[in-house]
């Protein structure tokens, strides 16, 4: 686990026990105010952030959060937070209230609490100051807080979402410029929100908006909760105006951070060694690069420096980085070795997350490389830029994706190459379904006891061997052969002498096991299930409906099961095929019948894509469809009589 520290402050903020006479009369207007009833443990009255920016460019942030308590469960609602960096910024005033049946209460100063934002980063100037009512708040309370800070921003850029964990009455958005400034702005993941403008005022407000429950495998919520993007400054002026301003600004942050030094060139060329051509070369500096440890040290982010990587001298020396420094040093290993590369900006988290109409870098929170191939040099390049030729991307920080291939979570989204030309913004291209697909063959042999003896071997290639690559590393060799031995014994009841042979690359997977009684007699006749061990999962489709789009992943499997059939046995006709297609996959199964065995085989295909809300009948019957499809009946009879292999 990585070091990170957490400090809890109790506030040295003296309140009184009651403070019915220290109400503010903003919030005794929002508790007034009646409320729709609703079905939902918690109704926020309002959500509400003012921004005032002075002439120097310095913030001043009030936060207002008013939530009314309906039910019990709704009591951990009763929560307000603000994020600030302690190395250009601070928190100025925290206040919070209870108003329940015995009027106005202080929300006590042992609720009050600072700890850092991101607990995994060994130090990290943004921390987040909370204050918490839950305690204090009963059914049909209202919690309301108020927390006023300071700080100073890089660029004139502002971007605000609405948690919709609970039904919000009122989401209000302020920023008040000073004369003469102006703002445009963008409205992200829903219909657009105008500003009530009042001279260098502007007013963004949402209204009554519902609950946004979790449900399974839907979007990112960085997809589905709206967000208002605003561009201000003197006359209405952009910080960058365009992508290669974006792109030029990142470039003067860190073009200096790549410095070849004497210890670079040194290290490169140890590195690299006999290697003769440029790709095995960028791989031995490849495989370093993903073996020095990810931590993140990161400081002066007031003043940009959450996009300035350390030296590459300096992780060299240390030994660790995070994503930026590692891409950084690699960089600078690659020129010392006459291998240019450039950074590349990206969102991890969510592939559409980017959006082209508003050019920020607080768009990304990533930094991958790009590898310029030399002319003739051999080795798959992911894309051709037109400015910059073959490009092959990596992304340092995944220790389980090879050069020449590109992590899932990358694929398909857009990500800014930090160099001065003219199209810096980019897509990544997907991988083909034979590109990344699990072959999978299964081997049961019957008995006339009617015991089976199986053997099944999958074969994964492309972003299938990743992931299961990521699985093994992640869960250590010993927790995965468990994890897939409870798997084995779960589908299949009664099996023994389970064993899992797995390679530690993910390219292959073999799970033999027994089934003492594999067949139930039933007269003359015996009846058995052959199944299929699947790690990977269909989508989740148990609710008969949703609220949300469904997120359905990419799977792509080729199967063939061969049941050999014990003597004196048959098989009388054949498995009867099926076909099934939609917009989101298709689905088909075949076979082949011999006198003494039968074969049957599966192609499965999901396309990777977004689900809508009313296209979800539609999924669901097509994944129901495929499960009835998989669960086979096979019946056999003696060698003088029929036999029958029907759907369950």
């Amino acid at each position: 686990m990585r070091p990170f520290v957490l400090l809890l402050l109790a506030l040295a903020v003296a309140h009184p026990a009651s403070a019915a006479d220290d109400l503010p009369q903003w919030l005794e207007q929002v508790a007034r105010q009646p409320t729709d009833d609703t079905d939902a443990p918690a109704l926020v009255l309002l959500d509400e952030q003012m921004v005032s920016v002075a002439a120097d460019g310095r913030l001043t942030v009030t936060r207002r959060f008013v939530v009314r308590i309906v039910k019990d469960d709704g009591r951990r609602a009763a929560t307000a937070h603000e994020v600030y960096l302690t190395d250009s910024g601070r928190i100025r005033d925290v206040q919070g209230w209870v108003i329940g049946p015995q009027g106005a209460t202080a929300v006590r100063k042992s609720a009050i609490i600072d700890r850092a934002l991101v607990n995994d980063d060994l130090y990290n100037e943004a921390r987040v100051r909370s204050i918490s009512g839950r305690d204090q708040a009963g059914v049909g309370s209202v919690f309301g807080a108020e927390i006023v800070s300071e700080s100073l921003v890089p660029f004139k850029q502002l971007e605000w979402d609405v948690d919709r964990s609970w039904p919000i009455r009122i989401a209000r958005r302020t920023l008040a410029l000073p004369t003469g400034w102006a703002a445009r702005s963008l409205t992200i993941n829903g219909p657009p929100v105008e500003p009530r403008v009042s001279g260098a005022t502007y007013v963004w407000e949402f209204a009554n908006l519902p609950r946004m429950e979790d449900e399974p495998s839907a979007p990112p919520r960085t997809r589905l909760d709206s967000r208002i993007a605003v561009d201000y400054g003197p006359a209405g002026a952009s910080s960058f105006g365009d992508w290669p301003g974006v792109a030029r600004w990142l470039t003067t942050v860190s073009d200096d951070r790549a410095i070849v030094t004497p210890g670079i060139a040194r290290r490169a060329q140890s590195l690299v060694g006999d290697a003769a051509s440029p790709m095995d070369k960028i791989t031995r500096i490849a495989r370093f690069i993903q073996s020095l440890q990810y931590v993140s040290l990161q400081t002066g982010l007031g003043r940009g420096g959450g996009y300035r990587p350390h030296t590459a001298e300096e992780t060299l020396t240390r030994g660790y980085g995070d994503c930026k420094d590692k891409a950084n040093l690699m960089r600078a290993l690659l020129a010392a070795v006459g291998i240019r590369s450039v950074l590349i900006s990206a969102f991890l988290g969510d592939a559409e997350y980017v959006r082209v109409e508003w050019a920020s870098p607080q768009q990304f929170n990533h930094c991958i490389l790009g590898i310029l191939l030399p002319s003739g040099a051999e080795g798959s390049a992911n894309l051709v830029h037109p400015g910059l030729g073959r490009l092959l991307i990596f992304d340092a920080t995944d220790s389980y994706t090879p050069v020449g291939s590109l992590p899932d979570s990358l694929q398909g989204s857009r990500v800014l190459l930090v160099a001065d030309t003219v199209n810096p913004l980019i897509t990544l291209p997907k991988v083909s379904d034979e590109e990344s697909r699990i072959e999978r063959a299964t081997r049961i042999v019957l008995n006339a006891s009617g015991e089976a003896t199986i053997q099944q071997l999958d074969r994964a290639r492309g972003l299938e061997a990743i992931r299961r690559r990521a699985w093994i590393g992640d869960a250590g060799l010993t927790d995965f052969v468990a994890e897939m031995r409870t798997l084995v014994t779960r589908a299949v009841p009664g099996a023994t002498n389970v064993d899992v042979e797995p390679k530690a690359d993910g390219s292959e997977l073999t799970l033999t096991y027994r089934v003492p009684r594999f067949t139930q007699t039933v007269g003359a006749l015996r009846l058995a299930r052959p199944r299929t061990i699947r790690p990977e999962q269909l989508p989740d489709v148990s609710r008969p409906r949703r609220t949300l789009p469904l997120a359905l992943e990419r799977l792509s499997i080729d199967e063939s099961m061969t049941i050999e059939l014990p003597s004196g046995m048959k098989l009388d006709e054949p498995v009867p095929p099926v076909r099934l297609q939609t917009a989101y996959g298709e689905y088909s199964r075949s076979s082949d019948t011999t006198a003494d065995r039968v074969i049957v085989t599966r192609r499965l295909r999901l396309r990777d894509s977004t689900v809508p809300r009313d296209d979800y009948d539609q999924l669901r019957g097509f994944i129901q469809r495929i499960q009835a499809a998989d669960e086979l009946a096979v019946v056999l009879v003696g060698s003088a009589a029929a036999s029958t292999i029907s759907e369950k």
